[in-house]
């Protein structure tokens, strides 16, 4: 038995010959070549043969093994060469996420790097998805979004600035995405009555927004809204609160009488045409985001049945007067507020969805049970279907239902790394 006899095995893809080869020699899954200690899976990751990674794994071979020559995992391998099939069954496997190579690389940070023509968008996905953090530096002192950057991908930037956002804030406004084709060459500007073009309006500030409401676009700085609306001595004038009911026949109103953990903040103040209310933590997120797109859903709404001002409870007492408010004749509806990920396909569309997905249910497991330290976020398992069953490779196989459909994955070798250096691993 040597690694020469399981090697070719692999490199032919004949997965027979590797069978045959584990049950003669079962140790034969972890055997090292040397001096580099290539493994077989490290061989199978690389070249994209899943079915052999998918037999090697389930007779246990060791899936954060790492060579001696790059310090590179099977998932960095499959990461790096992009065989998204590949990555998906080493997650659920437990795969390492973190793991760096001898350069502080990590899958994200390899993906991203070589995500050019978009070729890498859903193992991109499938990894953000997870929960990673995207703040890791590698030796050089680069993480994803520099690579993003660097390729000059704005989806990517997109995602990465949608997480950042809401690790930040420990809130998230859901991502919707909404089509490139879509979006118009101007927006209203409600204030000063004109028509402005959106990116020479974008690219003034990080701090101007587009608002879409229905079909129509409207301009927004978010630094005037936080000037003159959310500063702390304003937020009695323009904050309200839900009633819990009315009162026909009564002036006072309790501070029992209204929802306080429900703060609400007039819509008309984002775009002029409305007149009901959003969440006032949706407009904040909204203001400290580093995204430029949203929407207001003017047909998905909670109704009140009336509404407090700020300013009522703002002094010490328990109560406060007004014949202006909780009176039947007050109703008002709670708009939705979402963000918007401009995208070009529905590959695209796909992704912003399940990372949406992921990143509210982060949120909410942040919310109910604090940081966790080392927490890991095993949400792949609601995106596929997986059979628990440890049985043939072929059956396997049979019963994960791939979120992103069938994928074909070039599995050519490469020999020349981003940075120009030859890389010949066989």
């Amino acid at each position: 038995m040597s690694f020469n006899d399981i090697k070719a095995a692999i490199i032919g893809n004949k997965i027979k010959a590797v069978k045959d080869l584990i049950k003669a020699h079962p140790g034969i899954v972890n055997i090292e070549n040397e001096p580099a200690r290539e493994t077989p899976l490290y061989m199978a990751s690389y070249l994209g043969h899943l079915d052999i990674v998918e037999l090697l794994v389930e007779s246990g071979a060791h899936i954060n093994h790492k060579d001696a020559r790059g310090g590179w995992t099977a998932l960095n391998l499959a990461a790096s060469q992009g065989h998204y099939h590949i990555v998906e069954f080493l997650i659920i496997e437990g795969a390492n996420l973190n793991e760096k190579n001898n350069v502080g690389n990590t899958p994200l940070m390899l993906a991203c790097l070589n995500n050019e023509g978009n070729n890498y968008l859903y193992i991109i996905g499938l990894l953000l998805d997870e929960g990673l953090d995207i703040s890791v530096e590698n030796d050089e002192g680069h993480n994803a979004m520099y690579y993003a950057e660097r390729n000059g991908d704005p989806f990517v930037i997109q995602l990465l600035t949608n997480i950042e956002d809401a690790r930040a804030n420990r809130f998230t406004l859901e991502i919707v995405p909404v089509n490139k084709s879509r979006i118009p060459a101007t927006a209203e500007d409600v204030i000063n009555m004109e028509d402005v073009n959106i990116t020479d309006f974008l690219a003034e500030t990080p701090q101007n927004k587009i608002i879409k409401v229905g079909n129509s676009f409207y301009t927004l700085n978010t630094k005037e809204i936080r000037k003159h609306y959310l500063r702390q001595k304003h937020n009695n004038n323009y904050i309200y609160y839900p009633c819990r009911q009315t009162w026909p026949s009564r002036l006072v109103i309790n501070k029992e009488d209204v929802y306080f953990d429900k703060p609400l903040f007039s819509a008309s103040y984002l775009a002029g045409v409305l007149s009901d209310f959003v969440l006032l933590d949706e407009v904040q997120a909204m203001v400290e985001s580093g995204n430029q797109y949203f929407e207001i859903f003017t047909n998905e709404f909670e109704d009140i049945i009336a509404t407090a001002s700020g300013h009522m409870f703002s002094v010490v007492t328990a109560n406060a007067a007004s014949a202006n408010h909780c009176q039947p004749g007050k109703e008002a509806k709670i708009l939705k507020m979402r963000m918007i990920n401009i995208v070009e396909d529905t590959v695209e569309a796909s992704i912003v969805k399940s990372l949406s997905k992921a990143l509210s249910e982060e949120v909410g497991e942040t919310k109910g049970e604090g940081e966790g330290e080392g927490k890991r976020r095993r949400r792949i398992s609601k995106g596929i279907s997986i059979s628990k069953s440890k049985s043939k490779s072929k059956s396997k196989k049979s019963s994960i239902t791939r979120r992103h459909g069938s994928i074909k994955r070039s599995t050519r070798r490469r020999s020349v790394n981003k940075k120009g250096t030859k890389r010949q691993i066989y």
